[in-house]
């Protein structure tokens, strides 16, 4: 009798789930993106979110991938694109569908910050055009893509990587590779930008980051943050208070962007507490995609001797041998890593396409067709994550699960088109620290591969499972221990000549 009544419950409670889908929608128009449904009624796509996060938009269409699709949720609605062709479309009505409200949202969810100081980032007057968020924007064009601008923080980020370079050999034998790079572009990224009194010269604030920082995500998720979100709260927590040490020392020797920023905030009414709290929440930009996409480029290049030959011979071409007081000098000329590098620079666009996992999203702020074909309505929410695009055989070729160079080499064939490519978002919000973040990779990269052979301890370079983080790059799930050896020939003085402030890597997303 049990067993009959226990049947009976879970039929009508599916009944129930099904009759409360229907009831709640989402009811589409007619040319809406087609209703992704699941096989659970009214729950079954928000488990796959809290379970699966980002990937999920991936994942739930990988047999059918349909160009765009609507999911819905307790009666709400997003749309999924998952091809470039779309995404083109969209990225061409960019006064309808807009990045911009959602800032506000991520800086309370994210960061933390005071929600006055959120909506006050962006006047809701339907274009979202002004307010501080666009003199925000103003000022990160002014420090940062101007000539001036870049020459400082590309020498800023040569001069804080050169000694920590120098010291490999102190960190000893049968070390973690990905823990030295999250350390390494910990140094290197917050010293260029923040100074050298930046909050992570403590360790434990550095800690603090990246327990942040692999657990962001669950912010956003999170009903009660404080208590769900316990890793990302308290990392923050302590990570806002290395920044506001370091804004009541001063912020001495910052860079001209930090400094600036922090005088647009306090005449828009920000306390010093709120610009610790902002910049504890919103710096994570500056670190989270550069380790993971230097610990795959160095694993796949070592990984594969005949490559490693080949591009540390490459690289050679950018090394120019002097002495200084009869001791040899080697300095590397970074312009050359650009011009005489082609297939170090090939890996690098490769490791990015394949492990690139983010999403991007935009708010639909009037009802707009898109690719002259679907209707996307007012206040819903458009995601395109990168996976899909990234494995677009029109553009990539056979089998774009495999690492091949080649296909970033080709010169035949269609040209490419930069929304094909999307590890640095796509215009008009393109990823402002995307050159000095290709820079300092491929300075690091570089480096290693001239002065050290890396052996991992096992005696073979695993494969590490994907992490899925609020980055746009996947995280290893693993790290590989190894030792670090110097190559016979390398002992000496090394550094770097940045040469023409206005270089720039070639990138797809430019």
């Amino acid at each position: 009798m049990d067993i009959y009544l226990h049947i009976i419950i879970f039929f009508v409670l599916c009944l129930t789930f099904v009759v409360l889908e229907k009831i709640l929608g989402p009811h589409l128009e007619k040319n809406e993106p087609p209703l992704l449904t699941h096989k659970v009624p009214l729950f079954g796509h928000f488990y796959g979110l809290v379970r699966y996060g980002p990937e999920y938009y991936t994942r739930v269409s990988a047999k059918s991938r349909p160009p765009i699709f609507t999911l819905g949720i307790f009666g709400t609605r997003s749309y999924v694109v998952n091809t470039s062709q779309i995404i083109h479309s969209i990225q061409r009505n960019a006064k309808t569908l807009s990045f911009a409200p959602l800032i506000p949202y991520v800086a309370e969810r994210i960061a933390g910050l005071r929600p006055e100081l959120c909506k006050a980032w962006f006047v809701d007057n339907g274009r979202f055009d002004e307010g501080m968020g666009v003199e925000h924007h103003r000022l990160i064009h002014h420090t940062l893509y101007t000539v001036e601008g870049a020459r400082q923080m590309n020498d800023a980020v040569l001069t804080e990587l050169k000694p920590l370079m120098d010291e490999i050999p102190s960190w000893g034998t049968n070390f973690g590779i990905y823990k030295w790079m999250v350390h390494v572009i910990s140094q290197t990224s917050f010293g260029a930008v923040y100074g050298p009194n930046h909050p992570m010269n403590d360790v434990e604030v550095e800690k603090a980051f990246w327990a942040f920082e692999n657990n962001a995500g669950s912010l956003l998720t999170s009903v009660w943050p404080k208590y769900q979100a316990r890793t990302a709260w308290n990392g923050r927590k302590k990570l806002a208070a290395g920044f506001l040490k370091y804004y009541q020392d001063g912020n001495k020797g910052a860079s001209t962007f930090v400094t600036m920023r922090r005088k647009l905030f306090e005449e828009n009414g920000f306390k010093i507490e709120d610009i610790a709290q902002f910049e504890a929440g919103m710096s994570t930009p500056i670190l989270s995609n550069t380790a993971p996409a230097l610990f795959w480029l160095i694993r796949e290049i070592y990984a594969r001797p005949e490559l490693l030959a080949e591009v540390r011979e490459e690289i050679s071409h950018a090394i120019i041998k002097g002495s200084r007081d009869g001791n040899p000098t080697f300095t590397m000329d970074v312009p050359s890593l650009k011009t005489k590098c082609p297939r170090f620079v090939a890996v690098y666009h490769e490791i990015l396409r394949m492990h690139g996992i983010g999403t991007s999203a935009r708010r639909v702020l009037q009802d707009t067709i898109v690719d002259n074909k679907y209707l996307v309505k007012k206040g819903t929410l458009i995601l395109m994550p990168f996976a899909p695009v990234h494995a677009e055989q029109k553009w990539w070729g056979k089998n774009p699960a495999s690492f091949d160079i080649n296909r970033q080499l080709k010169t035949d064939g269609p040209k490419r088109p930069a929304v094909a490519f999307r590890s640095f978002g796509g215009a008009p919000h393109l990823c402002p620290g995307r050159q000095v973040a290709t820079l300092e990779i491929l300075c690091i990269g570089a480096m290693l591969i001239s002065r050290f052979d890396v052996e991992p301890a096992l005696g073979y370079w695993t494969t590490p499972k994907l992490t899925y983080t609020m980055s746009g790059i996947a995280t290893p799930s693993s790290d590989i221990a190894v030792d670090m050896k110097p190559l016979p020939g390398t002992d000496g003085e090394w550094g770097y000549e940045m040469g023409n402030p206005k270089l720039k890597f070639s990138l797809a997303s430019n």
